[in-house]
């Protein structure tokens, strides 16, 4: 008799302690899990180093939106000023696949951070600095204050657009195969998903 009153009394603290132990263990995961978001939130002014790339952070001319261009850039040879007969600046090439990079970028974040984009309306801009053939020479990226985008996030879709996405452009006469750089600016508006 007493040696089962011991038992169940060893039991019952083997069930108080596992749930003592799970209440913890999800106490722990919650607090890291507010801490990194807390902590990854807010893009600071300067230069960052992520992922073996340096990111330059800067505001843009009117101060209302954040600039993140990577530091090295490479560099461009300067533009034919007469194409054809024609000014360069009028050739007007267009890019025809800009829903791809989009795509890339949604497939690169966490299925919960594009709900949340989505929830907080935030909105990624990229202009693109590119080759003739669509290669990519460097990005800009062009983000609101008050972004839940975090720099490991924009790092990781730099990272996948740099390595998997090309721009298909095309212009009249195909006279975009002239230039030396075409800029192409695009927009991902996470509200409008």
């Amino acid at each position: 008799m007493r040696l089962q009153v011991i038992q169940n009394s060893c039991s019952k603290r083997k069930n108080v302690m596992k749930k003592y132990t799970i209440i913890i263990f999800i106490y722990i995961v919650s607090l890291i899990s507010s801490l990194q978001t807390a902590f990854a939130q807010e893009i600071t002014l300067g230069e960052h180093t992520i992922n073996n790339s340096t990111y330059k952070v800067s505001l843009s001319y009117d101060q209302l939106r954040i600039l993140i261009v990577r530091k090295n850039k490479p560099f461009i040879p300067s533009n034919k000023e007469i194409i054809d007969g024609l000014a360069s600046s009028i050739v007007y090439p267009k890019a025809t696949n800009l829903q791809e990079w989009q795509q890339l970028a949604i497939n690169t974040l966490p299925k919960e951070k594009v709900n949340n984009l989505k929830q907080h309306k935030d909105r990624l801009s990229i202009i693109f600095v590119v080759k003739p053939s669509g290669e990519i020479y460097y990005m800009t990226y062009i983000l609101p204050h008050n972004t839940i985008l975090t720099l490991q996030d924009l790092s990781n879709i730099d990272k996948e657009i740099m390595g998997n996405y090309k721009l298909k452009i095309e212009s009249v006469k195909s006279r975009h195969l002239q230039l030396s750089s075409i800029i192409i600016t695009s927009n991902l508006d996470f509200g409008k998903l």
